[in-house]
């Protein structure tokens, strides 16, 4: 009867010591809100007690899709394939004694919205483009916040579309905001010299362009129709003779500090190199 009451006692003791043994989970610890396009990795760590040798991931609700990196290390990237979705993460550990308990962290996918333009980044200095910046974010685009700057040149600055009449060479940016997520991008507006030429035919009309101006010694010129150009000094010093196919642009490249014109047989500009 001794005997048979130690080995109970031993065998209570033995069970209750293994069990202490057994991992006890902390808290899982990363991002509980991501800004993220579908599919990009974000980082979890967990922890355990008792010397854990392995932890065991895996994410539901939804789980179709999702990609464990490292589903047996303490710290692993996860890849969500959904946006605007909510997981939940789940980890134990274990060791020599046995498997934890599970615990669990709450993830909110938000995606980041892109941006991309639409419209003229030219237009002739005394006229106007029109600007549209367009997210592709999977939400509903409503739900997308607008704003330009600087504000100079711009009929509004909290609208996807906007009208740009800035008299110089303009970078606008414009962020794209949902919730807590937001994205930027720019783009560059030139304002361009225009002269109007007409042709031979009443009808047709040509256009030279040559832009920036001011420049630092390199500039690009454009035409509307075929064109010989030649490129002289302020004192008429012929520089450089270049002939222009319709919308292509002819670069112009080193030219020193000073006063040039740009000459056709139906038109003069006038460009100013500063360096």
């Amino acid at each position: 009867m001794v005997k048979k009451y130690f080995y109970s006692i031993f065998l209570s003791t033995l069970i209750l010591n293994c069990i202490a043994q057994i991992p006890v989970m902390n808290q899982i610890t990363g991002p509980m809100n991501v800004c993220s396009s579908p599919a990009t990795p974000v980082s979890f760590t967990a922890s355990a007690s008792n010397s854990p040798t392995s932890y065991q991931w895996s994410v539901s609700s939804p789980s179709a899709g999702v990609n464990i990196a490292n589903p047996t290390s303490s710290t692993t990237s996860i890849s969500f394939p959904y946006s605007n979705a909510t997981y939940t993460i789940y980890c134990s550990a274990t060791n020599n004694f046995g498997t934890s308990s599970t615990t669990s962290f709450v993830v909110n996918i938000f995606e980041t919205p892109t941006v991309t333009f639409s419209g003229s980044g030219g237009f002739c200095q005394g006229s106007s483009t029109s600007l549209q910046a367009s997210s592709t974010i999977l939400a509903a685009s409503p739900t997308i916040s607008y704003s330009w700057s600087p504000p100079a040149g711009l009929n509004v600055t909290n609208l996807p579309n906007v009208i740009a009449n800035n008299t110089v060479t303009t970078t606008y940016t414009v962020v794209a905001t949902k919730g807590f997520c937001s994205n930027s991008a720019v783009i560059t507006v030139s304002v361009l010299i225009c002269v109007g030429i007409k042709t031979n035919s009443a009808l047709e009309n040509n256009v030279i362009l040559a832009y920036p101006n001011p420049n630092n010694g390199s500039f690009i010129i454009k035409s509307t129709l075929p064109e010989t150009v030649i490129i002289t000094t302020e004192l008429g010093q012929i520089i450089k003779t270049l002939s222009i196919t319709p919308f292509n642009d002819a670069k112009v490249n080193d030219l020193n500090s000073g006063i040039y014109f740009i000459i056709t047989p139906t038109s003069r500009l006038k460009i100013v190199v500063i360096k």
